[in-house]
């Protein structure tokens, strides 16, 4: 079995109203990483990109919370990492970790390929997703959250006015996709950053 494209085909396939965030289609991108290949999921409504790591016998899942706890004050890190321990009793499979000199924070967990399917994988998923929740909770990280998810929806519709997307169209995935109610506006502000160039681009594809 090719596990890099199952997990793709799993992440990829979805429906945008669907209520558990894995039923919902992700942009998947595939990297080799020397013997290991490495996915990255990304979609607009989620803050952090999904890695799926995957080897002969493991496939290793990833959440990157890209946040340094070496310069806490000490008693809110020690805290904090009693709260991470804490959490990875209160969910199966799951482990938080440090990563790097600075500490980041990362949420993984390490699938056997011989017994995984995509129940398996889908629980697994939003069982780290509720881990970083809590963190960010914690960790009051809701502004930077809010901020990472509108810079993930520009990113997608900046690449949608290069390849010629209408403007009806980029409205449209906007507000289905993004989840953007004023579309219009969040249009604007996009294409105003990216200079007149792509707006005539827009304007054109009507």
């Amino acid at each position: 079995m090719n596990w890099t494209e199952e997990f793709s085909s799993w992440l990829e396939t979805g429906d945008e109203n669907a209520e558990a965030v894995l039923d919902w289609p992700w942009d998947v991108e595939v990297q080799q990483l020397g013997n290991r290949e490495l996915i990255v999921a990304t979609h607009p409504k989620v803050p952090y990109p999904l890695y799926v790591s995957l080897d002969r016998l493991y496939a290793t899942v990833q959440i990157d919370l890209n946040y340094p706890t070496d310069g806490m004050e000490p008693k809110l890190r020690w805290k904090l990492y009693k709260a991470m321990l804490t959490s990875s009793l209160d969910y199966n499979m799951i482990k938080i970790g440090l990563k790097d000199d600075d500490c980041k924070l990362i949420i993984l967990s390490d699938m056997d390929l011989s017994c995984v399917g995509k129940t398996e994988f889908h629980n697994t998923v939003q069982n780290m997703v509720f881990v970083t929740q809590k963190l960010i909770t914690y960790l009051d990280l809701s502004e930077e959250t809010r901020d990472n998810i509108i810079n993930n929806g520009a990113r997608m519709i900046q690449q949608k006015l290069n390849e010629g997307m209408s403007e009806e169209d980029l409205l449209d995935l906007i507000r289905n996709r993004v989840g953007v109610d004023d579309a219009e506006t969040f249009l604007r502000e996009i294409v105003a950053a990216l200079g007149s160039n792509d707006k005539s681009t827009v304007e054109g594809g009507e």
